[in-house]
């Protein structure tokens, strides 16, 4: 067995090369081959299930400088009687190195790979309860009761300096990972509305407020753990990020309307303008304070098979998971199935349907262009829909040299 290891390694390398298939983590490092540097990239990746992209760019028209209480422009665009869920992720990658260490006299393959990498990250989460749109939009009937609770939006941008490692097992055939993150966090924010609005025929009654906290200048972190197999045929990895968090200083708002007998219109006015009425009480408090955010624990699955259909390159059928959930940043799962074929020598394209999330489902391309001592990698992905009425899209496009 052992003396066909480097044999089966060098097959595993090649399958690998052929497939528009890049995963990430540091179970991915390299552990043959020199010196691999990252060049600045960026990827994005945005969903959402009720609101296409020709009304999100009307209502990011109306937004000069963001605050807590825009939500309620996004409520009035909800479809009545359904809640909104909005996610966003989004990478800058300025850059990254990676090189591998020793050589297994065996298999040929290093005995261990390092990796530094470094970027800014972005991560936004926005829930929009229906009773809030109907709130917005005058959606009531006499003897409802509107709770606000599950109205909720929270995110982060920050710094990520990463430190990896990787270290072949089994003879080569498995590859396995770890990296330490720390991350800086340049602006955070969470925001939240509690309370109950009773509806009659004279107006609402009832105690509502909306707390948020903005700010930023904190330090966190993240552990990342991976694996994946080196053979042959099927490949298959497994990536873990947990245990992460980022710290900041924050400066808190809360706002409470108190309402007897009052209109919608006096209600949101409380909210955006901070304004009171006869039928609304309206106060406002600030403070400061020291928040800390929760990023969610994210798993991330892939594999791939190749099929031999005949002389010449041969077809490989893609399949990926990745979840991510816990804190108020939590997406759940999205799957997706493809294949991959090279229809030139340096061009693999893949094709993708997938599952899950917001939207519901998404159809794109992964496609790559690999010349000597150089790789492009682009992804592009539709949501929910395409062009202007499409609800989400992931968006990729990162370089390196080898």
């Amino acid at each position: 067995m052992r003396r066909l290891l480097p044999l089966l390694v060098g097959l595993a390398l090649g399958v690998w090369a052929q497939s528009a298939f890049y995963p990430e983590g540091p179970q991915a490092l390299p552990l043959e081959g020199g010196l691999r540097i990252g060049l600045p990239g960026f990827s994005l990746d945005v969903d959402n299930n009720t609101l296409n992209l020709g009304d999100l760019i009307n209502v990011a028209a109306l937004l000069g400088d963001p605050q807590p209480t825009d939500v309620l422009l996004l409520a009035a665009k909800v479809p009545k009687g359904q809640a909104s869920v909005a996610e966003l992720r989004t990478r800058g990658d300025l850059f990254s190195l990676a090189w591998p260490f020793g050589e297994d006299p065996l298999t040929g393959m290093a005995s261990f790979g390092l990796g530094v990498a470094y970027g800014l990250e972005g991560r936004a989460r926005l829930h929009i309860g229906s009773d809030l749109v109907a709130l917005a939009q005058e959606g009531t009937q006499p003897g409802d009761t509107l709770f606000l609770e599950d109205t909720q939006a929270a995110g982060a941008l920050f710094d990520r300096l990463s430190l990896r490692a990787a270290l072949p097992v089994l003879d080569g055939l498995l590859a396995v990972g770890a990296e330490v993150s720390l991350l800086y966090s340049r602006l955070a924010s969470q925001a939240r509305f509690a309370g109950a609005l009773t509806y009659d025929d004279n107006g609402f009654d009832g105690n509502v407020s909306l707390r948020a906290f903005r700010g930023g200048g904190g330090f966190g972190y993240q552990v990342s753990l991976g694996v994946q197999t080196r053979l042959p045929t099927l490949g298959a990895g497994v990536l873990v990020r947990t245990l992460g968090k980022v710290h900041y200083r924050a400066e808190v708002t809360e706002i409470t309307a108190q309402a007897t007998d009052a209109a919608a219109l006096d209600i949101l006015d409380c909210f955006s303008k901070g304004e009171s009425s006869s039928q609304v009480v309206c106060s406002t408090t600030t403070g400061q304070t020291e928040e800390t955010l929760g990023l969610p624990t994210e798993m991330e699955a892939y594999a791939y098979y190749p099929l031999f259909l005949g002389e010449g390159e041969p077809l490989y059928l893609l399949a990926r998971a990745r979840g991510a959930w816990g804190g108020p940043l939590e997406e759940g799962w999205r799957f997706a199935v493809g294949a991959s074929y090279r229809l030139l020598p340096t061009w693999p394209l893949a094709l993708e349907v997938g599952l899950g999330g917001p939207s519901g489902f998404a159809l794109g391309v992964r496609t790559g262009l690999e010349l000597p001592g150089m790789e492009v990698r682009l992804v592009l992905i539709q949501r929910g829909g395409f062009l202007l009425g499409a609800k989400g899209t992931e968006l990729g496009l990162s370089a390196l040299l080898r």
